[in-house]
């Protein structure tokens, strides 16, 4: 299991796999992985030749109000799961500041509410 905390040795790995015609299925994670997880990694594992897991606390998918600090970080454990199940090939762990190098920016728009228009068999 290769460990990739930047993306261009994960870029490369990449292309490697590309090159040997290996399908990866990606496993997109905040970490604080649980069997849930472990179990989506088996399942692409057995339609991909490579399984790749990304584990990224991603600030921009709290709330002003929600605790980002407060989010659980278990690296270390995250890690030794992984490997215990051994169909992981390569973990990216980037950096806030990599995913987003000039800062987060959130464009929100004031909703007053919500449209629905529902046609039913009188609107054929």
């Amino acid at each position: 299991m290769q460990i990739f905390e930047n993306i261009n040795p994960l870029r490369n790995w990449r292309r490697q796999m590309v090159r040997d015609e290996k399908l990866i299925g990606l496993v997109p994670t905040m970490g604080c992985l649980h069997e849930g997880h472990l179990g989506l990694m088996k399942q692409a594992s057995k339609h991909c030749q490579a399984v790749a897991v990304s584990i990224f606390v991603n600030p921009a998918q709290f709330a002003p109000n929600e605790d980002l600090d407060k989010y659980p970080r278990t690296l270390s454990d995250d890690l030794a799961k992984l490997s215990a199940i051994n169909c992981v090939d390569a973990v990216f762990i980037p950096k806030v500041e990599d995913i987003y190098p000039t800062g987060i920016h959130l464009d929100v728009e004031k909703q007053l509410g919500t449209f629905v228009e529902v046609k039913g068999k009188s609107h054929q």
